[in-house]
């Protein structure tokens, strides 16, 4: 199975795209999905620079959604944000998972997606998935383990999974102030 190489047609078929990852979206996850997406006309920004999940919604499959779409169609660093290491874990294994069933593996730490290769490093604390071929990433870093957890990252996309607990906004924020339309997920 083979990643699509045009985010257009994806984002229409959003729960087509998530299937192929090995998610599943139901209409509701998918129209919220696609309101989130959404770019002003007038600027070509965000509609929604910050998004917060709807509390309705299971936000597993929907977050793993936009964060795949950020890092392999919109070629964008993403930095996912958790106040408990267990969280981090589960959102890294849940990302690799969808990646490999983009590809093929080639070796124990890279994967062939074919037009793009992933390399994931799996280091205690350092965990990450990096494009090889524009050096993109996404970051897994507790928003509660120390200040400046994300210092010196920059982050087109940033999620951040229980914002109540930290200082998230102080020790995060920063990684997307520099960028030009960066988008913050809020999942509460």
């Amino acid at each position: 199975m083979s990643l699509p190489t045009s985010s257009s047609p994806v984002i229409e078929e959003i729960d087509e795209f998530a299937r192929l990852a090995g998610l599943h979206l139901n209409a509701y996850q998918a129209t919220a999905l696609r309101e989130a997406l959404r770019i002003d006309p007038e600027t070509g920004k965000w509609l929604w620079p910050t998004w917060t999940v709807p509390a309705a919604i299971d936000a597993d499959d929907l977050v793993t959604t936009r964060a795949l779409l950020s890092f392999l169609l919109l070629d964008q660093n993403v930095i996912w944000s958790a106040a408990h290491r267990n969280t981090l874990l589960d959102a890294f294994h849940r990302l690799v998972n969808c990646v490999s069933r983009f590809g093929t593996p080639d070796g124990p730490n890279e994967f062939d997606l074919g037009h793009v290769r992933i390399k994931v490093r799996r280091a205690n604390g350092e965990e990450q998935l990096e494009r090889l071929d524009t050096n993109a990433r996404i970051r897994f870093v507790s928003h509660t383990a120390s200040h400046n957890a994300a210092r010196g990252y920059t982050a087109d996309l940033l999620i951040v999974d229980d914002p109540y607990v930290g200082r998230w906004e102080q020790d995060l924020k920063p990684a997307v102030e520099s960028r030009p339309n960066a988008q913050i997920v809020i999942v509460e």
